[in-house]
């Protein structure tokens, strides 16, 4: 038995906004910074229901590529190298919280390579790192 959990569209605020993030939930003082990568071809919106079930001291951030969404009239970036660095400098300003990183099929590899960058600029990767639908062949 799945258990599905219906938000209606019309409840879901609309995101903030920060460089490549969209942020859709959190209070003041969040505990946790979660930072979701969506699937390739998706945008950041995919994460907006989870943001709903989310409670307030864990923030939800999540990632919007050009050519995605709102950014749809931006040139798409084709090299991961190119996609990291877009999305560094905005993913390391989040860093004063402890930060989670999520990623789903492709935004499972680049997650994982956000980590790596993390880890080698800064010398600090992030709290946590959780991928789905992507083999271990990271």
């Amino acid at each position: 038995m799945a258990l599905t959990m219906r938000i209606p569209d019309t409840q879901l605020p609309g995101p903030d906004r920060r460089g490549s993030l969209r942020r859709y939930n959190g209070g003041p003082r969040p505990r946790v910074r979660l930072v979701c990568f969506p699937w390739c071809g998706a945008g950041a919106s995919v994460y907006r229901k989870l943001a709903r079930c989310l409670p307030d001291d864990i923030e939800l951030w999540a990632v919007q590529l050009p050519g995605r969404e709102d950014r749809f009239g931006e040139n798409r970036l084709l090299r991961m190298e190119h996609v990291v660095d877009h999305v560094f400098d905005d993913i390391a300003a989040l860093r004063d919280r402890p930060l989670i990183l999520f990623g789903h099929s492709m935004g499972a590899l680049v997650a994982y390579r956000v980590a790596l960058a993390l880890q080698a600029r800064s010398g600090r990767e992030p709290d946590g790192l959780v991928v789905s639908g992507y083999g271990p062949r990271l």
